[in-house]
């Protein structure tokens, strides 16, 4: 009895760690890619474009305000295209940091659900929970939501991945904008 039951623990830790490695790979196969989601915020949803190139992680959503977010490292720049502002801070952690695969490495797993064509996986992450829905028909990421204190801060749905973008590509940033530098000195 107990040694079956020993195999048992065995076999499903050694079961969730190859699904985490499945996850991980998706993530992994973001580099280079853009992915379009749907971020749901209190009841509304819209639409928003994460570009990940090298070390970068663009967040435009410029058909809901206008903005995008380039996030590198410790420093997010933010291009406000309808005010033509650059908006420089400083930030120890980045909210999409597990889009990146080497981020999603701090990452360690609690436990793998699964209900139905999809895995539920539960991550600490920053001191939160993040949840990652992995449909395996579709072999990706449905959802993910980021979670503090028991309330979703963060919950998107990815509805397809792309080549990537660069969303600066296009346009003008001149003399005629402002910068703004709020990093702590």
């Amino acid at each position: 009895m107990k040694i079956s039951l020993i195999f048992f623990l065995i076999s499903s830790f050694l079961s969730s760690q190859d699904h985490d490695k499945q996850l991980r790979n998706f993530f992994y196969d973001l580099k280079n890619k853009t992915i379009l989601v749907e971020i749901v915020e209190e009841n509304s949803f819209f639409n928003a474009n994460i570009s990940l190139k090298d070390a970068k992680i663009y967040f435009e959503t410029l058909a809901s305000d206008s903005t995008i977010s380039l996030f590198e490292k410790n420093l997010i720049t933010s291009f406000d295209l309808a005010q033509k502002k650059i908006i420089i801070e400083s930030s120890e952690k980045n909210i999409l940091d597990f889009f990146a695969y080497e981020n999603l490495e701090n990452a360690s797993l609690i436990k793998v659900e699964k209900k139905n064509e999809n895995s539920i996986y539960s991550y600490n992450f920053y001191d939160n929970i993040l949840l990652i829905i992995f449909n395996k028909s579709k072999n990706m990421v449905n959802r993910i939501n980021l979670v503090k204190s028991e309330k979703i801060i963060f919950e998107c749905i990815i509805l397809e991945v792309n080549n990537y973008q660069n969303p600066l590509e296009f346009f003008n940033i001149d003399d005629t904008w402002t910068t703004i530098d709020w990093r702590l000195n």
